[in-house]
């Protein structure tokens, strides 16, 4: 009989058809007609004529065997008899000797998989062991994994063992691979606890000496870390605990035994605590000055003298020989006083400690003469010719009061007072002097001192004028800026010049290329040297220059769908500045939703581009930027941004291109038979630039030495094309679909030869030749 394809409906077995004696056995069905390899004992039913009586023989072995009705028989099937994949011959004998005809029964391969569902939790530095299982497949099995925490390793025969070394939670995939090359994976979660958290520094710690620095690190294992320490009451004053390393340390500053706690935490928030000890003995005490200042006689004068170790509060004694003026203070140990008298002196300082303990030390202290000396420094500041000048000269030493006087030279104009020390007046005659001024004080001592003071002709002026000529943004610019008057040579200085140009110093041009545009302010100080100074403000523009033309090449007009065009930016003539920027990507579908899968070969709907200077074309990730068209009818559109030194110099309207893809016929990419044991199937992938799918017929052909009742079939789509196209998650793959249409075959499945696929959509159809 000719087989038939049923789509999409469950296989009917074919049924036997024939003629048979009153005596011969017939079986005409088995229930089931297949199971999976690797299953449990199962009872067979086989139907048909003639059983009464009968034995059922598998594979030419008998089964045990159970009348269940008329031309019923029940047989049983160990387990064993179906432990791996394949076909067995089922017959039956009755009591007369008659044997009915074979009926194949099919012995489907069991899938392999992992019946390990989980891990056994385990601990770092402790030994680990676990068993891994599968079933299914053709044993024996084979074990591999991704990756493993460190220190376990996995036995091709499915044991993961040893001793892990660090804590954590790890995801593993194990993979198991049968005998026949078939795998199967799965991931699985095994989490290493940490070792106990402890703290493993001894409780009692060194010693320490009171006033000395003491550094002893804390150490602990287990846990999670990083750790954090912290410290308890009663450690000594002047020790502290660093809570991220554990270093306990510091300058104790007080003698005796300790005990305090400190707690230790780990990242986890366990925590841990030890009591520790520690013992500060008193340091000796020693005077830690190491030596006097010198003073000057009849000037106040101050020596702090320090202790060290011993038990304060400390008292201190001063012994001294011809010193005079000069006392100790007993309780803070300072020396204090004005010395009366010039010369080196020796003397002793004693300090005793609260317990009794007492240290000397010696020390010279040299008193010198007091020394009259003129402080005002030299060059006098400078004045402009008649213009009001006081200047007051001051002095330091010797025994005031003191009497000024010039020695040597004059200036027309000024004089000076005696009594006072003020050279005051208006100088009449322009030049540069020299006096030698001299103080005289009290007792006669004299000090003696030069200066030099430069009269100027007149003041001094910046004579160029605001605003400075314009410039263009990169252009090489210079401006030459003037001034008068003062004393030359004259030093130039500015404040806020435009990004790009600088001032000389010495000449006060100004040059350079301007790299930003815009209106700047800025000011412009010379200095004589005299140094007087002067202050302009001044202004100028620097403007953009012209932007040539831009294209973007490389896109037809008409573009295809599922396409690559490679494209372009070129500038129509060189730029003298650099060129930044995006060329953006956007999309119109002419109906539906839009296509994710347009954008650039970069990623994403934009890219960046450089122009060097002085060159037309940009510069993309590559030379040039290639982008996907999509899937659906609807417009391309690439449209340029530029940027200038940070400034926005897109014209208006933005450089663009477009680009239409037109609605066409769908597309199919494939059609690939898969078949099974009542069928196959048929998987389509493709596009409809429309977004909508008609109708897809299949067309079918005969086995050699088979007949089809039918050898087409024509399925509907609309519904369910319609149902993929409006789910917004679709737009993700543009117009692009993958169909599988299943067939069930009553008869035999291999009798039938598909042999094309033709889809419809608005446009038109496309027919596909399928392949396997």
């Amino acid at each position: 009989m000719p087989s038939r394809i049923l789509c999409p409906l469950l296989l009917i077995p074919a049924l036997w058809a024939g003629i048979a004696s009153a005596q011969t056995p017939m079986i005409s069905s088995l229930n089931p007609s297949g199971t999976g390899s690797g299953g449990p004992d199962f009872t067979l039913t086989i139907s048909g004529s003639n059983l009464d009586g009968g034995v059922v023989y598998w594979n030419g072995s008998p089964l045990i065997t159970t009348l269940s009705g008329s031309n019923l028989l029940s047989a049983t099937v160990p387990a064993a008899l179906i432990a791996a994949p394949g076909t067995a011959s089922v017959d039956v004998a009755n009591a007369g000797g008659g044997l009915s005809n074979f009926v194949v029964f099919t012995i489907y391969p069991q899938p392999l998989s992992i019946t390990t569902t989980s891990l056994s939790a385990g601990t770092a530095g402790t030994a680990y062991s676990l068993q891994l299982t599968a079933m299914g497949g053709r044993p024996p099995y084979v074990w591999t994994a991704n990756t493993l925490p460190a220190g376990l390793v996995l036995s091709p025969s499915g044991v993961l063992s040893g001793t892990p070394t660090s804590a954590g939670a790890f995801n593993i995939v194990f993979t198991v691979t049968d005998a026949a090359n078939s795998s199967k994976s799965q991931s699985l979660a095994l989490t290493i606890s940490p070792p106990p958290l402890s703290i493993t520094s001894a409780a009692a710690l060194p010693d320490g000496t009171a006033t000395v620095a003491y550094s002893q690190t804390l150490a602990a294992s287990g846990g999670m870390p990083p750790y954090k320490w912290s410290l308890g009451n009663g450690a000594p004053t002047g020790l502290v605990l660093n809570a991220g390393t554990g270093v306990f340390s510091g300058t104790p500053s007080v003698k005796g035994t300790y005990s305090f706690s400190v707690q230790l935490a780990d990242s986890s928030g366990t925590t841990v605590s030890q009591t520790f000890t520690l013992n500060i003995q008193a340091a000796p005490i020693t005077i830690t000055t190491t030596s006097v200042f010198d003073g000057t006689a009849g000037k106040p004068y101050s020596q702090p003298f320090a202790a060290s170790g011993g038990t304060p509060p400390y008292k201190w004694s001063l012994t001294s020989s011809q010193l005079t003026g000069l006392t100790l203070d007993p309780t803070q140990g300072t020396l204090t006083g004005t010395p009366q008298s010039q010369g080196a002196f020796n003397i002793t300082i004693t300090v005793t400690d609260s317990s009794g303990a007492t240290v000397s030390k010696p020390f010279t202290l040299v008193v010198a003469p007091p020394l009259l000396t003129i402080t005002t420094a030299s060059p006098l500041p400078p004045i402009g010719i008649n213009t009001a000048y006081t200047q007051t000269f001051s002095a330091t030493g010797g025994t005031p009061p003191y009497t000024w006087l010039i020695t040597v030279g004059t200036i027309p104009g000024l004089t000076l007072n005696a009594a006072t020390g003020t050279l005051s007046g208006a100088p009449t005659a322009p030049g540069t002097y020299t006096l030698t001024v001299q103080a005289k004080d009290n007792l006669g001592g004299t000090a003696n001192k030069s200066f030099s003071l430069t009269v100027n002709p007149s003041a001094l002026t910046i004579t160029s004028t605001s605003p400075l000529p314009a410039s263009t943004l990169g252009a090489q610019f210079s401006q030459a800026i003037t001034a008068s008057g003062g004393t030359p040579p004259y030093t130039w200085s500015s404040n806020g010049l435009p990004t790009g140009l600088v001032l000389d110093s010495s000449t006060g041009l100004i040059t350079g290329n301007t790299n930003a545009p815009g209106s700047f302010t800025f000011t412009l100080t010379v200095t004589d040297s005299a140094r007087q100074t002067a202050t302009a403000l001044f202004q100028m523009q620097v403007a953009m220059p012209t932007l040539p033309g831009i294209t973007i090449t490389g896109l037809p007009a008409n573009a295809a769908a599922a396409a690559q065009p490679a494209v372009a930016l070129e500038l129509a003539s060189p730029y003298a500045l650099p060129i930044t920027g995006q060329l953006i990507l956007s999309f119109a579908p002419d109906a539906g939703g839009g296509d994710g899968t347009i954008q650039f070969a970069t990623g994403g709907r934009t890219v960046n581009f450089q122009i060097p200077a002085g060159s037309t074309a940009a510069a993309f990730p590559g030379a040039s930027v290639a982008f996907q068209t999509g899937t659906v009818a609807g417009t391309l559109k690439l449209t340029a941004q530029l940027q200038v030194n940070g400034t926005n110099v897109t014209p208006a309207p933005a450089p663009s291109t477009t680009a239409h893809i037109a609605a066409s016929s769908p597309v199919i990419t494939s059609a690939l038979l898969v078949r099974n044991a009542t069928g196959f199937q048929i998987q389509i992938t493709g596009y409809s630039t429309t977004r909508d799918l008609t109708q897809a017929v299949f067309q079918f052909s005969a086995a050699p030495g088979s007949t089809l009742q039918s050898t087409q079939i024509t399925v509907p789509l609309t519904t369910l094309m319609s149902q993929w196209y409006s789910d917004p998650s679709s737009i993700q793959y543009g117009s692009q679909f993958t169909y599988s249409q299943p067939f069930t075959i009553q008869g035999d499945p291999n009798s039938v030869l598909p042999q094309s696929v033709t889809l419809t959509n608005s446009v038109g159809s496309v027919t596909a030749a399928i392949t396997q």
